[in-house]
């Protein structure tokens, strides 16, 4: 018994100790990846990406710790005009078909006063180059609207998009400026409906006093009345983070594996187990994880800026 207790007490300590560093998905539904190109030597047109997705590690006692992994959907660009949109996205500058993403992975972050320099590869068009991009903390971790934890960076940088080989025409500059606004959150549990409804309510009862055998029976029984929610793999990361966030690890470890045995070759659950893992500063675990998860789905960004804070091979 005092084994135990003395067990779970150093899994609290050794979480709250070891996870300096925290993994926040983008929300980009509240961030921006905006462009701006010289045409003709006169003006600038503007454009969007308008559908990516990615994830911030961030440490706002150590900003160095700062990494990111961004992909962008090339079919995304949208600069208003849609004749213009349909010719950036031909093979006279983008060519989507061929090259579907733009991606960004970070390599390190260095401090310069009160601003820092992420610096990483930026693949596109088939091409990969270093890039350096400043960047400000608008805001560190806070509590927004829906209380979810939230964090808010912005940047920009300009790149010449003939070291991509994106376009040959004269009328319109090489040097393109990037604008970012980037909000990533981790959703706060406790303002989820999931737990007010069958799957989530009842599962946190079956794993708290009935443990596994009981919460696989529930989900038995869940499935058999088609329920909504125990047929989506984020039911059960949702689950996972209920009991993070409470600081129980153990029953956060038991609601991945959950999810696991009913989705399988779902990465971001191996994700999510992963996740845990790395706050409990269990590393090898979370290795593993890590790994499966990525022969799930090698584009995972989560579970690639995770195998960096693991140092997973």
């Amino acid at each position: 018994m005092k084994k135990g207790l003395l067990a779970f007490v150093l899994t609290i300590i050794s979480a709250t100790a070891f996870a300096q560093a925290k993994v926040y998905p983008i929300d980009r539904f509240h961030s921006k990846v905006g462009f701006a190109v010289k045409f003709g030597g006169l003006f600038n047109v503007e454009g969007r990406f308008d559908d990516f997705n990615g994830t911030v590690v961030f440490d706002e006692q150590d900003l160095t710790k700062l990494s990111a992994t961004v992909t962008i959907a090339s079919e995304s660009i949208d600069t208003g005009v849609d004749s213009r949109d349909r010719h950036l996205k031909s093979e006279d500058f983008l060519e989507v078909e061929k090259f579907p993403e733009i991606r960004f992975s970070s390599k390190q972050a260095v401090l310069n006063g009160d601003q820092f320099q992420l610096i990483g590869d930026l693949t596109m068009h088939g091409v990969t180059r270093e890039v350096t991009i400043p960047f400000s903390v608008i805001h560190g971790e806070k509590p927004d609207f829906w209380k979810n934890f939230r964090i808010s960076l912005q940047g920009n940088f300009s790149l010449n998009r003939s070291d991509y080989g994106v376009g040959e025409m004269d009328d319109i500059a090489d040097e393109v400026t990037i604008d970012l606004m980037i909000s990533a959150r981790v959703l706060n549990m406790q303002t989820i409906s999931l737990f007010s409804r069958p799957f989530g309510q009842e599962l946190v009862d079956k794993l708290e006093n009935g443990g596994m055998k009981e919460a696989r029976a529930h989900i038995k029984a869940l499935q058999s009345n088609e329920d909504r929610d125990v047929g989506r793999p984020v039911s059960f990361t949702r689950l996972n983070l209920r009991f993070a966030q409470n600081s129980n690890f153990e029953k956060a470890i038991q609601a991945c594996q959950l999810g696991i045995e009913v989705f399988p070759d779902d990465a971001s659950l191996h994700t999510t187990l992963a996740n845990t893992y790395y706050q409990m500063g269990e590393l090898k675990k979370a290795r593993e994880a890590v790994k499966s998860a990525l022969k799930l789905d090698g584009n995972n960004s989560m579970a690639l800026e995770l195998k960096k804070l693991v140092n997973a091979d």
